[in-house]
């Protein structure tokens, strides 16, 4: 082996650290943060990823990498909306084909639901616990309630007693969810115990439910069901692996 060789392996080594101790720190990370980390181009950081998932270090993501867990945790909302972007951009347009002018709908926190404020129309109400969505939503000009209670830091997500009290006494057309995992015998499930409870109570009070949610949701297990499979509708990527698997179990709609 060449000087340049074994220079190569050390900056190699190096990076992989890097890598290894930003997404272990902050339990995901993007391709731009990961290069603006190390100065190395997407390129290089995509091989690296391959590698570092081979040796079951990390689990690769559309877009970046994700912290090998147990559990689900839940991810900063400025990272969560970075990751599978296209993919919830093109499920939000999909899923606004489904509202009618005059409907009344519950907006769940969560990125891919955020998404969907875009493709609004106008002549509707929305009623959200999305600190974020709120904001959002007034800025489109659209009639905005949003739930009171206690804010979660890293979601920007409003739980509590007194969100699901307020939550229990209104009716709607259409509930959008987010979850953090999907699986065949769990069901739709979240990490937060409080946000599984908003998310049960606004299920209920919908005559439609509608779970927003990419690939890298499918065959993901989280602490806490809020669903059955059964009891809400799908709404995934066209390119989604896992759709006949989950096909018999609730129905899926397809984005284009």
């Amino acid at each position: 082996m060449n000087l340049n060789q074994g220079d190569d392996i050390v900056l190699t080594v190096n990076r992989h650290e890097k890598i290894l101790n930003y997404v272990n720190d902050y339990n995901s990370a993007t391709l731009q943060q990961l290069c603006d980390l190390t100065g190395a181009s997407e390129s290089t950081i995509r091989r690296d990823l391959s590698t570092l998932e081979s040796l079951n270090k990390l689990k690769r993501v559309h877009g970046g990498a994700q912290k090998i867990t147990r559990q689900i945790i839940d991810q900063d909302m400025t990272i969560k909306q970075q990751l599978f972007h296209d993919e919830k951009v093109a499920i939000a347009k999909a899923a606004s084909k489904l509202i009618t002018e005059e409907s009344l709908l519950f907006i769940d926190a969560g990125s891919s639901t955020y998404e969907l404020i875009a493709f609004l129309p106008k002549h509707i109400h929305v009623v959200t616990n999305g600190l974020n969505h709120a904001h959002a939503l007034l800025q489109q000009g659209i009639n905005t309630t949003l739930v009171g209670g206690q804010i979660k830091m890293n979601t920007q997500a409003i739980i509590g007693y007194q969100a699901i009290k307020m939550l229990e006494q209104l009716n709607f057309d259409i509930a959008f969810i987010g979850a953090n995992g999907i699986d065949l015998k769990a069901g739709f499930t979240t990490p937060d115990s409080l946000e599984s409870n908003m998310k049960q109570v606004a299920i209920s009070q919908s005559k439609q439910s509608f779970i927003l949610a990419d690939e890298s949701k499918f065959n993901e297990i989280a602490f806490h069901r809020f669903a059955q499979l059964d009891e809400c509708e799908i709404i995934t990527n066209k390119d989604n692996p896992y759709i006949k698997q989950y096909s018999n179990m609730s129905s899926i709609h397809l984005s284009k």
